[in-house]
């Protein structure tokens, strides 16, 4: 083979590894990850349903393997629930979890089930109506007239089990929209059992 050749050879060569190294990164998903996330979480506490709330958070994800991960994030909550009898269930908080990510497909849209740790902290507050005495006088029918309110107020930081699962779905290069479902379990006094939404991400 005359030196021409070998030269055309070898430069074909390097083009077809280097098109191939391209493509595969192109279809390798990015190792760094930051997102931020909207959700609707319902919130129960020991003994009742508490009401729900919007959560938002922000999250950074690290994947320095083809289809396992891991994830750290920050959420936070609100709700309110009010009841016809005036009673009123209202809270905030902060949440801090940290997951391992498995997804069931290396490219694409890309299915995940997560799981981890999850750290609640969260402050409520409860208010309940006194009536006025029924021996006070003669009321219209119906309720007797609120005369004035009781307020409990109570602060925590418990640990649970932080789990979830979606879709990754790719919007090009470096973006991705990340639909999910996610539960806090055994956070003590109050635990989101399930929060629908979504992470909008941008990887590098």
């Amino acid at each position: 083979m005359s030196n021409s050749r070998f030269r055309w050879f070898g430069g074909f060569a390097c083009a077809v590894a280097l098109g191939s190294t391209v493509a595969a990164a192109q279809e390798r998903p990015n190792r760094v990850t930051v997102a931020v996330n909207m959700a609707v979480g319902s919130f129960w506490g020991e003994e009742s349903h508490l009401g729900e709330g919007p959560i938002l958070g922000i999250a950074v994800w690290f994947q320095p393997w083809e289809r396992w991960g891991v994830e750290f994030d920050t959420r936070r909550y609100t709700f309110e629930r009010r009841f016809d009898s005036g009673v009123v269930f209202a809270g905030e908080g902060m949440e801090f979890a940290g997951r391992v990510t498995y997804y069931l497909r290396g490219a694409g849209a890309r299915p995940f089930v997560s799981g981890g740790i999850g750290v609640l902290r969260s402050e409520r507050e409860s208010r309940f109506p006194i009536d006025a005495p029924l021996s006070t006088g003669n009321f219209a029918p119906g309720r007797p007239p609120i005369i004035g309110e009781q307020v409990f107020r109570s602060t925590g930081t418990n640990a649970g089990l932080s789990v979830g699962g979606g879709v990754d779905v790719p919007l090009g290069a470096h973006w991705s929209l990340r639909p999910e479902a996610r539960s806090l379990w055994g956070a003590g006094s109050v635990l989101s059992p399930l929060d629908l939404g979504a992470s909008l991400a941008l990887g590098w």
